[in-house]
């Protein structure tokens, strides 16, 4: 490929190109299937495999070899249904391209139908089977056998993985809250953080579809305990225990980055395996500011939440706490600006 020329052009989604595969530097015809900013998703296809690659590792692709068929196609599965992917079926589905289990592939039904994957062998496993099997996660399955999705074990404080941000960099700060401590704090995370939709879209819907099946009325957390709990939008999120009283605890929800009290009625045991995705809101002061209650108050009304702000990571100060720069604000609300 090196003759080829490099691409004239940022690449559009859909073009079939020769790109470079960081694995053993060759090159492949692959697919571009998605981009964000200077990002692509690419398919090779005559591999499968999808890889996340810059527009340099691309080169154009003669006509010629666009027009040769591909040798890796996209089969639907009959009978599988698009669910979140569980931990086991991404096990199993490892395994079968680990071991290189050869399959028969099985399309006498419908295109529309889809096909059905036989591993070969004296067992003969049908793949559409066994991943409708463990499709299902495993909160639903204890439900189902009236076992305690939790395993009778809580998730600390210290458990969960969180979303990082890159210090000494200029990033977009997606703000999920703010609040009023003793310090102003931003709740929030890079505005193109990819866990995003998985956390308020796959995992939200896990989340709720749990609470609303597993019959429990109330639930009593340890402090420093992640649970979940339902926010005054009537949607459960992850949550950490702050302070309990007798009737109700203030917990800080993970995600969204809202302090709330509720009542240990809306509160929930959290299942070990919906804490396996990092949690999105980092707790962000703001170097420089004045921190007057006066200040506070005007930064407070100008912050929109939900809006992306530009901003320079100043450093980490733990695991969940960071120190920022708001670029965009930080002359109309800096130390020295509320001196004059």
């Amino acid at each position: 490929m090196s003759a080829a020329q490099s691409l004239d052009h940022r690449p559009r989604l859909g073009e079939l190109v020769a790109c470079q595969f960081a694995g053993d530097g060759n090159y492949y015809r692959a697919l571009v299937v998605n981009s964000h900013q200077e990002l692509f998703t690419v398919a090779f296809v005559d591999f499968g495999n999808q890889e996340e690659v810059t527009r340099g590792m691309m080169r154009s692709l003669s006509q010629e070899l666009k027009q040769r068929p591909c040798y890796a196609v996209r089969v639907s599965l009959e009978g599988v249904l698009p669910k979140p992917l569980t931990t086991s079926a991404a096990k199993y589905l490892n395994e079968l391209v680990g071991k290189e289990t050869p399959l028969t592939l099985d399309y006498s039904l419908l295109l529309s139908e889809g096909a059905i994957l036989v591993e070969e062998g004296e067992d003969s496993i049908t793949v559409n089977q066994k991943l409708t099997d463990l499709l299902i996660p495993q909160w639903e399955r204890d439900l189902a056998d009236n076992m305690d999705p939790t395993g009778g074990k809580v998730v600390m404080e210290s458990s969960p993985r969180y979303v990082t941000l890159p210090v000494g960099s200029i990033i977009k700060f997606l703000v999920l809250s703010v609040l009023e401590l003793e310090e102003l704090t931003l709740m929030g995370c890079r505005a193109d953080e990819d866990l995003i939709p998985h956390i308020f879209n796959t995992l939200s819907a896990q989340i709720n579809m749990f609470c609303l099946r597993s019959g429990a009325k109330m639930y009593v957390p340890r402090e420093n305990e992640v649970c979940l709990a339902k926010f005054s939008d009537d949607v459960w999120y992850r949550a950490l225990c702050m302070t309990a009283t007798v009737n109700s605890t203030v917990v800080l929800f993970i995600d969204t980055g809202n302090m709330m009290l509720v009542p240990y009625t809306h509160v929930r045991c959290l299942p070990a395996e919906f804490a396996q995705a990092p949690a999105l809101a980092l707790m962000c002061t703001l170097k420089g500011v004045d921190q007057s209650s006066e200040n506070k108050t005007k930064l407070t009304g100008a912050l929109q939440v939900h809006n992306a702000y530009t901003a320079r990571v100043v450093s980490q100060e733990h695991v969940t706490t960071y120190t920022l720069e708001l670029t965009d604000m930080f002359t109309t609300f800096s130390t020295s600006a509320g001196k004059n």
